[in-house]
């Protein structure tokens, strides 16, 4: 099989600006104010970061997302700038902003970590929208965000579909029919010149309890396309609200927990504070008693 022609950080970094508009760390905060959703998925895992935090506007509050490579993160609310500003935990500067397309609602940050050899960050982020009123199960959501067209040959019919580069996906709905099988096999294609070069050989189920995210990206360290398919099983929405009121409450929770904490530090510096100046008070009584 021949290797995917090699493609340095810098090129990668100027595509992904271009393609999906994120702001290079160094850009003035927008001053457009957005509401969305956020979840945080990762390509691979970065050495040593599995978190990251997201700036909430003019305010210090963060929102902490952990990073895995099999499922999404709890999807948080954001209120802020449309250039979201993304840290490391316990850095005071944002290693990105992340501009977040327009009229979008619920966003996936996609993370791929970067080559050792880049100072801008552990992670490109790369923000997917995932609108989800058309995304029904048993359908596989492919995203495309390398810079040329990618192709998919599945089945045995070997039935072919072509994924255009860019921030709309193309959604591929595969049944036993079509395929020929329940379980069959699927090939991914990068094109060269006019050659196309398989980078992926594996097999699929039909499942209509699923859908999946496929994420296609060129690989920083490597500079290959790769993939990343996280998928979603089918939940009943009254379910799904519960665990949404759970995790607003143990937000709430959380930070009482915190108010809690300091006032309590701020009532016990304050009797430390009162009792150093009594026994300032006490000392000076008695040199006085003496005189």
């Amino acid at each position: 099989m021949k290797n995917y022609s090699m493609i340095s950080p810098r090129f990668l970094l100027a595509s992904a600006l271009a393609i999906f508009g994120i702001a290079p760390v160094s850009a003035a905060p927008d001053a457009s104010s957005i509401q969305i959703k956020i979840r945080v998925v990762c390509a691979a895992y970065h050495p040593t970061v599995r978190k990251l935090e997201v700036g909430m506007g003019e305010s210090e509050e963060r929102l902490n997302f952990p990073v895995f490579d099999d499922a999404f993160s709890d999807p948080q609310k954001y209120k802020g700038s449309s250039a979201v500003p993304v840290y490391v935990p316990g850095q005071q500067e944002p290693f990105a902003r992340v501009k977040v397309p327009a009229g979008s609602k619920n966003v996936i940050f996609l993370c791929v970590p970067t080559s050792a050899q880049s100072a801008g960050g552990p992670y490109r982020i790369l923000p997917v929208p995932s609108d989800d009123s058309s995304f029904a199960f048993g359908t596989r959501r492919i995203f495309n965000l390398t810079r040329g067209p990618i192709g998919v040959r599945y089945g045995k019919a070997e039935r072919r579909v072509m994924v255009a580069p860019g921030i709309k996906p193309t959604d591929l709905v595969i049944t036993e029919s079509s395929a020929g099988e329940r379980r069959f096999a699927v090939e991914f294609f990068t094109q060269k010149d006019k050659e196309w070069i398989r980078f992926s050989a594996t097999r699929w189920s039909v499942d209509d309890s699923k859908r999946s995210f496929l994420f296609i990206f060129n690989d920083p360290q490597s500079g290959r396309v790769r993939y990343r398919a996280v998928s979603e099983y089918y939940v009943a929405p009254e379910l799904l609200r519960r665990r949404e009121e759970e995790i607003a409450k143990s937000l709430e929770e959380n930070a009482e927990k915190d108010a809690e904490a300091n006032r309590k530090g701020a009532e016990q510096d304050a009797k430390i504070q009162a009792e150093i100046e009594r026994r300032k008070k006490a000392q000076k009584v008695r040199e006085m008693s003496r005189i």
